[in-house]
This record gives structure tokens, C-alpha cells and sequence, in this order.
């Protein structure tokens, strides 16, 4: 739930603000709301006058649910219920993440309070408004944070105290047949993305013209912060990672400069933008990538039937597991998060009753999940990269078999130090030489 901001809107926005930070010792090193240094209301009026009224402040959608809240309404509590674990709906709220959204939950008996949330939102759908809004962060110095659909495991989408550069609706896909870049490093097409599309509609796009790119499993996953984290795929082990794919860039650097960026303009940037991380380097506007032609897929499945968390259970896993070091698979795939790591040849081939013990360990608890992402390959070793490579982790072009994720399903405070120093020091036991994907990292990793 967004609405533009008046006048009036912006400076009762400011009323509200906590006043806790003033008269005390600077505790943070940016400003944050009530503090001497956060933007006056002047200010912002200026920010919403420049975006042409495209400025908004926080409603938690949640707030609905609150029995002591002036904005509750049954009906409307029902709809974001059923909407709660719909990707595709918070990709289309400007404040919301699709994970650690948990400030104020549609249920009453939880506590309701926009501190998880941006103070202030750009809902960008050009350019010139992303410029105006990273120049505003600039000058003022408060914390700057870029949301495309909010599908971000980390929650690096959504920020207490933030400002919020919201792309989801700078929108387009267009598709350049026999392009010759994309010739040149093997491709039929060259397809280019604007910031707020989404897998599933890029899919549905191209398939007008009979090709495929290199994309996430998941159709809710934003090409931003994808495939400037690297962006493993169904298909990465025949043709690599989908930062690997990028011929070209359009983005917005941090003194609020327009770049057409590749391997021959800015190609530092270039190289850092592609597997260095989201909103770490630029804002990204739009990515240009290598298309190929269609593929068929076939379906295979690997199962056992024995009783789970017993010995031949966690054997039957371990030797599933040795059985990709040799003949990993060209595509398969599947997504989750909270922690990874990387597995190559050498860390698979340990003996038997290693891997078992470290898998094990991996799951600690009765509500957790271990899945391998089938997804490394020798289309990562071989693969062109324009400008001859990129900023992703080295391991990948070693990785010879999963990508392993852990999903933890407890309570998130409680699970911190178990997921660090149990579940996932488990894999940095059994490949302490690799490293973790770093869009389904632990954010408390020791080594980050």
C-alpha cells in the first residue's frame, strides 16, 4: 500500500518521525530519522516536486490486521493474508520484501511497526528519476537502498531508515535478432532487460521469437539483483552464470551519472557490476544479454524410499552427491536460501563417511531443508565472457557439482548463531576453499 505524498503528507511524515536520536551522541554513520542531520521537509518537498510527485512514505500493508489501528479492515486483512507469501504481490508493493518482511505482519497478535520499512520511496519509471533520487542520497548522505521485486534472501531490498530507489516500473524487453556482439560471443540475439522485469515475464517475451537466455529458475526473480550477483540458472552448466551472458549495461553511478557500460566504455565497472553484488556499484537501469536458440528439456528423478534421519538415509544422500563430482548434469535446478556453498570435484570425492557427517550436520533440526542446485558444470569453465571476465566468486569455474542451500524454518534470531557456526560451518568444513553464492549467503557469514 503507497500513496504520492502532498505538502502536507511529507510534513506529517516528519511530525510523526521518532524524535529518540536528538539531544544523544551520533550512533550511526548516516542519518537516520530525528536526527540532526536527516533531511528537512523542505527537503523532501523539493525530492517530490523533482520527481514529479513520485515520492512516498511507508504503509505497512499489514497494518490492516491491527484491531488498534485506525486503517484495520477485515476484508482487506483477508486479501493481504492470502496474498502474503505471493512473490508477485510484494514485487508490486514499493516497501515490502519477499523475505525478513517482518515488522508488521498481517496478524493482529503480532506487533505492527514501519521501522522495517524505507522512510522514503522514489517509485522510479525512468532514468532521470533514479538520477535525481541517487543525487538527493549524495547530498544528504542518508543510507540508499534499491528495491526491484523484493525477491532478495538477504534482505538487501528493504532497510530501517532507508531511502529507496524503487525500479520495479522502469519496464521493458527488447529483443535484437542476429545482433553481432551477441554473434560474436556465440549467441543468435541480443535481448535487452529493463530493471523491473521479472523472469517469468522476460520468459514470456521472448518466447515470441523462438530463443531462450540464461535466467532463474524462479519466474518472480528480478533480473537486478540477479544478474549482478551472478544468476545461476537451470541451464548455467551448458552455458555459465547469467552475469557470464552480459554484453551491455545502463546504469546510474553514485554522483548520479548516466553510463552505457561493456567491455569497451567503463569496462572496470563493467567487469565489478557483473557479480559483484546489487546496488553496490551503480544502479542498474538496464542489462543487454546473449540469447540462444530454444532448448528441449528433459526430466529425470533420482529417489530412494527409507526412513528418514537414519543411517541409509544420510548415506543414500552422501553417494547422490559424489555421483555429480564426475557427471554433473547440464540443467537442473531449484532455489532457497539462508546459507550456501559451493562444492567442487575435490570436496565431493572425501571419503563417504565425511560427506555424510557434514551433510548431516547441515540439518539440525527437524523443519530444515538441504537442497543441491544442480547448476555448475562445464559451461561455467568455458564459457566467453565479454571483456574476457567478470567480478563472480572464482569458485564457480571450478564448482563441479551443487550449489548447496540451507533453509532454516525457525525463528530468525534463534537460528543466527546455529546457521553460522553449525549448519553452514558445515560446508565450509567439507569446501573450506570455495565460498558461498552471494545472493543465497548467510548474511552473518564470518568470512563475508
Amino acid at each position: 500500500m503507497a500513496a504520492r505524498l502532498s505538502t502536507a503528507a511529507i510534513l506529517a511524515a516528519a511530525l510523526i518521525t521518532p524524535q529518540v536520536y536528538q539531544n544523544t551522541p551520533q550512533l550511526f554513520c548516516k542519518p537516520v530519522p530525528g536526527s540532526l542531520d536527516w533531511p528537512s521537509v523542505s527537503d523532501w518537498q523539493a525530492l517530490n516536486k523533482s520527481v514529479a510527485g513520485r515520492l512516498l512514505t511507508p504503509v505497512p500493508p499489514g497494518l490492516v490486521c491491527q484491531t488498534n489501528s485506525s486503517s484495520h479492515n477485515i476484508d482487506a486483512c483477508v486479501g493481504v493474508l492470502s496474498q502474503w507469501t505471493n512473490s508477485s504481490w510484494h514485487a508490486q508493493d514499493p516497501f515490502t520484501a519477499d523475505y525478513n518482511d517482518e515488522s508488521c505482519l498481517p496478524d493482529a497478535r503480532a506487533p505492527c511497526s514501519a521501522e522495517g520499512y524505507p522512510a522514503y520511496v522514489v517509485n522510479a519509471t525512468n532514468v532521470s528519476h533514479v538520477q535525481v533520487a541517487v543525487k538527493f542520497a549524495k547530498r544528504t548522505g542518508v543510507r540508499l537502498i534499491v528495491k526491484g521485486t523484493g525477491h532478495d534472501f538477504l534482505g538487501r531490498s528493504s532497510g530501517r531508515d532507508s531511502f529507496s530507489i524503487y525500479t520495479h516500473n522502469i519496464r521493458g524487453v527488447d529483443v535484437s535478432m542476429d545482433n553481432a556482439c551477441a554473434k560474436k560471443h556465440g549467441g543468435v540475439a541480443a535481448v535487452k532487460i529493463a530493471a523491473g522485469m521479472r523472469m517469468g515475464e522476460i520468459y514470456t517475451e521472448i518466447s515470441k521469437y523462438n530463443i531462450t537466455i540464461v535466467g532463474g529458475a524462479d519466474p518472480n526473480v528480478g533480473i537486478g539483483g540477479w544478474s549482478t550477483g551472478g544468476g545461476h540458472s537451470p541451464i548455467s552448466s551448458k552455458y555459465g552464470l547469467g552475469a557470464d551472458q552480459v554484453l551491455e549495461m545502463e546504469v546510474v553511478t553514485a554522483d548520479g551519472t548516466h553510463l552505457t557500460i561493456n567491455e569497451r566504455s567503463y569496462p572496470d565497472l563493467f567487469w565489478a557490476m557483473r557479480g559483484g553484488g546489487g546496488s553496490t556499484f551503480a544502479v542498474l537501469i538496464s542489462v543487454t544479454v546473449r540469447a540462444y536458440p530454444r532448448l528441449g528439456v528433459a526430466l529425470y528423478y533420482f529417489s530412494y524410499n527409507t526412513t528418514a534421519n537414519t543411517d541409509t538415509f544420510w548415506s543414500l544422500l552422501a553417494y547422490f552427491h559424489t555421483a555429480w563430482a564426475n557427471s554433473p548434469p547440464e540443467g537442473v535446478g531449484l532455489e532457497l536460501r539462508l546459507g550456501s556453498r559451493l562444492l567442487d570435484r575435490e570436496d565431493l570425492e572425501t571419503d563417504l563417511q565425511t560427506l555424510k557427517q557434514r551433510l548431516k550436520q547441515t540439518t539440525s533440526g527437524p523443519h530444515n531443508t538441504i537442497i543441491g542446485h544442480l547448476v555448475a558444470g562445464s559451461g561455467l569453465k568455458n564459457v566467453d565472457i565479454p571483456g574476457g571476465g567478470n567480478s563472480v566468486l572464482p569458485a564457480w569455474r571450478h564448482a563441479s557439482a551443487p550449489d548447496v542451500a540451507l533453509l532454516n524454518n525457525t525463528a530468525k534470531l534463534a537460528v543466527t548463531d546455529l546457521l553460522r557456526d553449525v549448519e553452514v560451518e558445515a560446508l565450509r568444513q567439507l569446501a573450506p576453499n570455495t565460498g558461498a553464492y552471494i545472493n543465497e549467503a548467510d548474511p552473518a557469514e564470518p568470512n563475508w
